[in-house]
């Protein structure tokens, strides 16, 4: 297809007659809250197409977080090895991270030259990516792919004072996200999508080297309890069964 030169052409039917843009809603945005409808380039289709035999499926701009996330990480990976080689060891985005809005990286700290570059990593990050407004750095013992150990990461480790970085105020931020809407002032939504960056909030939730021993984690011995000694396979299946999500996961853990 091709782009019509100098047209452009409402996104719904409710914008047009409105003749307002940026104030119907349209579809869901990456943000998870709902977009609206603007006036925007207009594009005709001439044809649809594809490989008869093993059709290709180019994901990096499908908009699923199950699709980009895993490129949006890729990215991150790479400028954190070289950024510090070897230093970050995982990162991860969740859903309440919305995609573009907040990550979580993993690091160890191998010798004393490695403690502070944890603070590079997060400074890095909140000025990488426009309107990235979360960014959490934890150990190597923390599971950055289960929330709750996330949570508690920055519940027993930050520290107020020293561990929370500010990113700047100001600057451009995500058009579909509504706080940084709001913030550009008036008129913001009502002619082109419109974003100020409110500022990141990074949090440095590791453990300082030389203290580690402070910080060991306990494991209860979950699987060295045999309850086929008290309880049938049947009735252990049904506890299971009977157990939530969250609970399950702590005994899986060793937690609780």
């Amino acid at each position: 297809g091709y782009f019509v030169p100098y047209e452009r052409v409402w996104e719904t039917e409710e914008a047009e007659k409105a003749a307002q843009q940026g104030v119907k809603y349209f579809h869901p945005e990456w943000a998870r809250y709902m977009g609206r409808a603007y006036r925007q380039r207009k594009f005709e289709v001439t044809a649809v197409t594809r490989r008869k035999d093993r059709p290709l499926y180019f994901v990096p701009f499908f908009g699923a977080p199950w699709n980009t996330v895993s490129f949006r990480l890729a990215a991150w990976m790479e400028l954190f090895e070289r950024l510090a080689p070897g230093f970050v060891l995982d990162c991860n985005i969740f859903l309440g991270l919305t995609e573009w809005g907040g990550l979580v990286i993993q690091v160890k700290k191998r010798r004393r030259s490695d403690e502070g570059m944890q603070r590079n990593i997060l400074a890095a990050a909140l000025g990488t990516v426009r309107g990235l407004r979360l960014v959490v750095v934890v150990d190597e013992d923390i599971d950055i792919y289960q929330p709750e150990d996330i949570i508690w990461a920055i519940t027993t480790r930050l520290n107020p004072e020293t561990g929370i970085m500010h990113g700047p105020a100001g600057g451009r931020g995500q058009a579909y996200q509504p706080s940084e809407r709001l913030a550009a002032g008036e008129g913001a939504g009502t002619t082109r999508p419109v974003s100020v960056f409110e500022g990141g909030l990074a949090l440095d939730c590791t453990v300082p080297l030389m203290a580690k021993e402070q910080f060991q984690r306990p494991r209860y011995a979950v699987d060295q309890v045999d309850f086929r000694k008290w309880f049938s396979e049947e009735e252990i299946k049904q506890m299971h069964a009977g157990q939530g999500e969250y609970y399950r996961y702590l005994g899986q853990k060793g937690y609780a």
